[in-house]
């Protein structure tokens, strides 16, 4: 609920989601609008989200290539200044694979999201490998200490389903056993 006071509203284009006639109450999705406060100062505009794309890209070597042209070309977003932003964003997860959430507005423009790098890029990294074992059970490719794995968990903290460090950290030995590393004091 929104209580406005001592303004003017200009121009509001919503459009009516959910309608309940027996309690006068209706739910609207403000696609447009404009208005003043005080005599000027505040100005909102809603843009209108056409469509929610998520795909994955190599940190700071994106060019408008597959998987990206394939993924926003259709909504005819300026290929060039994304993968600007793409490249800058993520120079310093240099040739990781960062998950990306892009948010394409009905007048082709975009908000970009990155996410941390993957956690089998994050490991490999730490444990200097190249990939993981093929037979995990048997064949262990390397090792990773507890103190690398908070490193990991900390910077992971915000996009890994955990309560705490040490609960990601958990989540992170599990990951690296799969790989085929030990994880040692």
């Amino acid at each position: 609920m929104i209580i406005l006071h001592d303004c003017k509203i200009e121009k509001v284009v919503c459009r009516v989601v959910k309608c309940d006639y027996s309690r006068l109450s209706f739910s609207v999705f403000v696609v447009e609008s404009s208005l003043t406060i005080g005599g000027g100062g505040l100005f909102i505009m809603a843009k209108q989200v056409t469509a929610t794309v998520r795909f994955h890209a190599k940190g700071g070597q994106a060019t408008a290539a597959p998987p990206v042209g394939t993924a926003l070309g259709k909504y005819g977003l300026n290929l060039g200044q994304f993968v600007q932003q793409f490249n800058e964003r993520t120079k310093g997860d240099l040739g990781m694979r960062v998950p990306v959430v892009v948010k394409v507005f009905g007048d082709r423009t975009f908000e970009l999201e990155t996410k941390t790098p993957h956690s089998v890029d994050l490991l490999k990294q730490a444990a200097s490998i190249v990939s993981g074992s093929g037979n995990v059970p048997k064949v262990k490719v390397g090792q990773i200490t507890k103190k690398q794995l908070d490193e990991i968990a900390a910077k992971k903290m915000k996009d890994i389903n955990a309560r705490s460090v040490e609960a990601a950290r958990n989540i992170l030995a599990g990951t690296a056993r799969s790989m085929g590393l030990d994880v040692v004091e």
